[in-house]
């Protein structure tokens, strides 16, 4: 419980005191789609198919220099795999809110690569066709990496890896069939770690603020 408290306390100062940090900074809305990774929930060995999933959030960019920045995300996301297991089909369907905190540098004309530890808060995490609520056991840590391209001063382009650690604690699922028929399934593994693919809006610039107001300080000059 503290580490969620510490993780809420770092989220808010980086999107909120912009001073402290930098004299130039960034924020906007950014989402988009994600694909899961290969992951085998079952011991039964079938791999799932999942749809398409659908990610939202807002974001802050710390610029420290030309070159290194720190990027807090906080985003919803959203995601449905589908079973076919013996005796039974069932899809899982997983629902989130994660709060990162990801540290980059433009390695070439916007052009960026950036890491960071993530914190994720569980909104929902169910089997279609489960008997009782499930104790899916995933821990609420997790890494991202990867890329964004500025196209222009307001709009990119980013992707980025979610990957979440291993919980290593085993669980029976017990699952109902169409004929009324319960059947329990072992789990060893309850992650799904995926990509993300997203457009970023930016939609207050400090640096945009400080111009404007530097060509007013101007045009005062001459009246």
């Amino acid at each position: 419980m503290k580490y969620k408290g510490l993780t809420l306390m770092v989220l808010m100062a980086l999107f909120f005191a912009p001073r402290v940090f930098s004299q130039e900074f960034t924020a906007g809305v950014k989402g988009g789609v994600n694909f899961f990774q290969t992951l085998n929930f079952s011991d039964t060995g079938t791999l799932p198919d999942a749809d398409v999933g659908f990610h939202g959030g807002v974001f802050g960019q710390y610029n420290f220099s030309p070159v290194f920045f720190v990027r807090p995300e906080i985003e919803y996301s959203n995601i449905t795999l589908h079973y076919e297991l013996r005796r039974l089909d069932t899809s899982y369907k997983l629902d989130k809110i994660s709060g990162a905190a990801l540290f980059g540098a433009e390695i070439f004309n916007n052009f960026s690569i950036f890491a960071g530890p993530v914190y994720q808060h569980f909104l929902n995490k169910e089997y279609s066709a489960q008997v009782r609520e499930p104790e899916i056991i995933i821990n609420s840590w997790a890494v991202q990496f990867g890329a964004k391209y500025d196209i222009t001063d307001w709009i990119g382009l980013s992707v980025k890896y979610d990957y979440t650690a291993d919980s290593n604690k085993r669980q029976i699922l017990s699952l109902r069939a169409e004929n009324g028929n319960v059947y329990n399934y072992s789990s060893d593994d309850g992650r799904v770690n995926q990509i993300f693919c997203s457009v970023y809006f930016t939609i207050f610039n400090s640096s945009n603020k400080k111009t404007k107001r530097a060509r007013s300080s101007g045009r005062g000059c001459y009246f």
